[in-house]
């Protein structure tokens, strides 16, 4: 085995042994044996210096022989060879691979964007293409941002935070829609997945206008009944006890029809846009025992309430949605609770975020419930819902007016167990500042007191 794996050099040592071996022993013939020696080690070099030139020349593609003395330049040869075949194999693979992967994605409907450091375009499909009006021979190589001219689309790419797909039009006259959804690999490179949500974002507006129209067409009807029943629950006395009773169900009944309605077009007002086009300092601290003290006059004095909420935190935002959304919570908590049973509401900071929660001993809400709970009129048990009253639009509604805070909530619950609803907010930068400045002053004043 090592035989085999040496036969290249035991050859190339025995051509040296014999050139100079031969050259010595015509120096010893002649009476200079050290000249002898010279001028082997000499004419062995020349002769791997030819050699060598010749191999080069080889390796360039300029010649097709090989000094086929030198066993070692041969095993060399053939060495390379089949490093050359392999590597051609592996190329002829991974190209039949990548016009697969080509041909599969021009068959998508779906747009597929490769884009490399500096947001340059690398590749993209057909669909890409007539997406984004992207030229083959010319567009390569730019930036995307050149077809995207979209500022918030720029800032969505530098932020770095892809969880969540990017929506936009493209232009202000183009009704077409597009999602976008990034995902980062390798270094600094992204692949784009751009996909056509025209035809669905049209049905969402349709269902939204619906809505919104509907509601405000019952508005009017629901008024003038509230207003009669309220009349009629006035001279309750003179009616027939049948009739009376019948009135006051039915005024119920019409109570319950209008907070729905006020709830849809509550909801319909936030469902046009998810950021806040003004916004104000709220004193989340004093909104939150608002919150607490409303929650606390629909229980009546049937629950324990218990008040952790920090001083001094103030968010940005529209006070009227935060209190809606907070609220929800809050009579959620009162209503599934049991009588007797504990609220915690509970304001902190920790890091850059605002945590508002509130915990209570209820019946709890089973896992598979917990995603659909923000989805519109969805009831985890309807039958005891039903007794409870409520639209089902609270915590959609809550849902809603978070994200437009850039807020997000959380729920645990664990049947019969009861539920924590979280909701969490940035913090105001200049609100950590003074609370960093206030904990090294601290630990300043604590240093020089040791």
């Amino acid at each position: 085995m090592q035989t085999t794996r040496y036969r290249g050099l035991i050859a190339e040592l025995r051509r040296a042994v014999i050139i100079i071996g031969l050259c010595l022993l015509a120096g010893i013939i002649v009476g200079q044996p050290l000249a002898g020696l010279v001028v082997g080690n000499v004419a062995y070099f020349f002769l791997l210096f030819r050699e060598a030139q010749e191999f080069y020349r080889w390796l360039e593609g300029k010649s097709s022989t090989l000094p086929e003395a030198n066993q070692v330049l041969v095993d060399v040869a053939e060495a390379i060879h089949f490093i050359r075949v392999r590597h051609r194999k592996t190329k002829r693979r991974l190209q039949q691979q990548l016009s697969r992967v080509e041909k599969s994605t021009s068959a998508l409907a779906d747009g597929v964007v490769v884009i490399a450091e500096g947001d340059s375009l690398q590749w993209w499909n057909a669909a890409a293409g007539e997406m984004l009006k992207l030229e083959a021979g010319t567009d390569s190589g730019q930036a995307i941002t050149n077809f995207v001219r979209d500022p918030t689309f720029l800032a969505y790419l530098d932020a770095k935070d892809y969880s969540r797909p990017f929506q936009l039009q493209l232009t202000a006259e183009s009704t077409r829609v597009l999602q976008l959804q990034v995902t980062q690999y390798g270094g600094n490179e992204r692949l784009i997945v751009l996909r056509d949500v025209t035809h669905v974002t049209q049905l969402e507006q349709m269902r939204k206008d619906f809505v919104a129209n509907v509601s405000h067409e019952l508005r009017t009807p629901l008024t003038v009944l509230k207003g009669y029943f309220e009349t009629f629950e006035g001279i309750s006395e003179m009616l027939p006890p049948n009739v009376a009773k019948g009135l006051g169900q039915m005024s119920m009944q019409v109570e319950r029809m209008n907070e729905t309605v006020e709830d849809l077009m509550l909801l319909s007002r936030l469902d046009e846009s998810d950021t806040l086009k003004t916004t104000a300092l709220v004193d989340l601290s004093a909104l939150a025992r608002r919150v607490m003290t409303a929650a606390q006059m629909l229980s009546a004095e049937r629950h324990e309430f218990l008040d952790e909420i920090e001083d001094g935190h103030r968010v940005l935002g529209v006070e009227t949605e935060l209190y809606s959304a907070l609220s929800n919570i809050a009579f959620n908590a009162v209503k599934y609770s049991p009588e007797g049973g504990a609220i915690r509401f509970r304001l902190r900071a920790k890091g850059d975020k605002l945590s508002f929660s509130v915990k209570d001993e209820g019946v709890g809400i089973e896992p598979k419930h917990i995603p659909r709970l923000t989805e519109r009129f969805y009831r985890a048990d309807s039958s005891r819902n039903r007794k409870i009253g409520g639209t089902g639009l609270g915590l959609a509604i809550t849902k809603h007016v978070l994200l437009r805070h850039q807020a997000e909530m959380k729920i645990l619950s664990w049947p019969g167990k009861g539920s924590t609803f979280r909701a969490i907010f940035p913090r105001l930068k200049d609100s950590i500042e003074t609370v960093d400045q206030s904990s090294a002053r601290t630990n300043v004043g604590a240093s020089a007191e040791d």
